[in-house]
């Protein structure tokens, strides 16, 4: 039999992220994804598995996939072969920081060129250079990324996102894909700072660049605090898209907009409303809390056949925080056995499940840390009369033995006297 213990916490929590947005907003975005980075929870969700056109936000996975490939970004050096590898960019008028035919840059110049300015012939001469001479071998090699982290809903045809057919994201997997970069270091110091420079080359002078997101503007009217990159975007097929992090309170968040300003007369840049809103409900509504921890003892169950009375203390196997709108009303139900007899191994022993008004929310297993070994019996002891396979009376007593033994002797020496009289009288 096992017994529930129910136990009721003043703390408020949000679904975790396989579960629906735990608070709605209105937004201009035709997409919108926002999780909590300490936690992974989503905390916001339209239309986050939708394919859409992802614009620059495609760079962010040019970024990965170079920087998996670099062991050194800022000396390893790419020279800029023939111009005509950017004419399709210059056609589409993609933006540009108008590399010139032989000059040289490093691995960090170009990515800081592609994610803060959004360069695009940086993004075109990165992948060219990485896909061993062949732009359409990098672009295999990031399609066979994003397949590697399980971007169901994406599919690239180029590293910088200008409009292609069967160019496509979707908010989630941009998402992952900010995931998977903010792994690597030296992509967070690229996406951490606002303004560059790209130090002079044989056939240009220096190049200052900056972030392309007016949020992140220190003296600019849309500045954001706590707020970094990652990426913003736009096509007239894509409209404003817009992926970011902002850390403030003790929560950071990670944000994807897409498809702002498709068919609104704005002058202004919506993703950036629809960004500020967001962050603003999350931080001034939300706060993170500890649930379960891995030293608070949960449970006590009492063991019969030890040496000693004793009982198992039962413990959380994982700590686990949780993002959750003030004042909500979280039950812990722990489940166990009433009772246990030793032998008692160590690991799972019962279960703790985690309610938010009433709704199953995260689950984690309960566990012991030491074994309990049964009582020692002492062994009964061997009688001379034991059953055939513990030895029977001629194995197990010597002396009974030898008095068979001379028993037997006398038989036989009374039985041949008597044999022997017997014939001295015939």
């Amino acid at each position: 039999m096992k017994r529930i213990i129910l136990l009721i916490l003043a703390a408020a929590f949000l679904i975790p992220s396989a579960a629906a947005a735990p608070f709605t907003l209105q937004t201009d975005s035709q997409s919108a994804f926002m999780m909590s980075l300490d936690t992974g929870q989503t905390v916001f969700d339209k239309a986050s598995d939708v394919r859409r056109a992802p614009a620059s936000l495609t760079k962010i996975m040019t970024a990965l996939v170079v920087l998996e490939n670099c062991a050194d970004p800022e000396n390893e050096t790419i020279t800029v072969p023939d111009v005509s590898l950017f004419q399709e960019i210059k056609d589409d008028g993609g933006v540009e920081i108008a590399l010139i035919q032989g000059e040289t840059f490093t691995v960090s110049d170009l990515l800081h060129a592609m994610m803060l300015a959004s360069a695009c012939d940086a993004a075109q001469l990165l992948a060219w250079h990485f896909g061993g001479g062949s732009v359409e071998n990098f672009v295999a090699k990031m399609n066979e990324k994003a397949a590697s982290l399980g971007m169901e809903n994406t599919h690239y045809v180029n590293p910088h996102g200008l409009e292609a057919l069967d160019h496509y994201s979707s908010a989630r997997d941009v998402a992952t894909s900010v995931l998977a970069s903010l792994e690597n270091s030296f992509f967070v110091s690229i996406i951490s700072g606002y303004t560059y420079v790209i130090p002079k080359t044989e056939k240009s002078s220096a190049r200052e660049i900056t972030y392309t997101i007016a949020m992140l503007n220190p003296n600019g009217s849309l500045y954001y605090p706590g707020m970094i990159g990652v990426k913003s975007g736009y096509t007239s097929q894509a409209g404003r898209c817009l992926a970011s992090v902002a850390e403030k309170n003790g929560m950071k968040f990670l944000l994807v907009v897409m498809g702002a300003n498709l068919g609104a007369q704005s002058s202004t840049y919506l993703s950036y409303t629809d960004t500020a809103a967001l962050y603003d409900y999350a931080f001034s509504n939300l706060e993170l809390r500890d649930v379960l921890n891995t030293t608070e003892v949960y449970a006590q169950i009492p063991v019969t056949g030890a040496e000693n009375e004793t009982a198992v203390e039962l413990r959380s196997d994982r700590e686990l925080k949780i993002v959750c709108p003030r004042g909500a009303e979280i039950k812990l139900a722990i489940s166990v056995p009433e009772t246990l007899e030793a032998p008692v191994s160590e690991g799972k022993l019962g279960t703790v499940e985690v309610f938010v008004s009433d709704e199953l929310t995260a689950t984690a297993d309960l566990v012991n840390a030491a074994a309990i070994a049964a009582a020692v019996k002492e062994p009964d002891p061997v009688s001379p009369y034991t059953m055939p396979e513990n030895g029977n009376i001629l194995t197990n007593d010597r002396v009974t033995l030898i008095l068979l033994i001379v028993l037997a002797a006398l038989i036989l020496l009374t039985a041949l006297l008597a044999r022997i009289g017997k014939k001295k009288r015939q």
